[in-house]
């Protein structure tokens, strides 16, 4: 991802992180948005390995961090002028939805 490199430690991934999220921006929000699915999602399929024996595998939880991610983005009017890199928006299915005016 566009910005984004890749961490040998969780403490490396952390550490760019807090560095990050105290911007006001929409490229930021949508790192917190990320994040934010990614634990919710890592947590949900850990508690029901544990308690529910039921598994997932990897790529059916990166679509439900991404399905929950991108609605999320969808469900909020985006502002006019995005600081949203347009790789990323592409990436995300996002382009025609940033580029349309908000309909009311």
């Amino acid at each position: 991802m566009a910005g984004i490199p890749l961490f040998c430690s969780w403490q490396g991934l952390l550490a760019w992180l807090v560095k990050r999220i105290r911007r006001k921006s929409l490229y930021c929000a949508l790192i917190k948005l990320a994040w934010n699915a990614t634990m919710y999602h890592v947590w949900r399929e850990r508690n029901n390995r544990i308690y529910r024996q039921q598994f997932k595998s990897v790529s059916q939880i990166v679509n439900d961090i991404l399905f929950d991610a991108r609605n999320k983005v969808l469900a909020f009017a985006a502002p006019k002028s995005s600081s949203l890199p347009m790789s990323i928006a592409v990436q995300w299915g996002l382009a025609e939805v940033l580029k349309s005016p908000v309909q009311s």
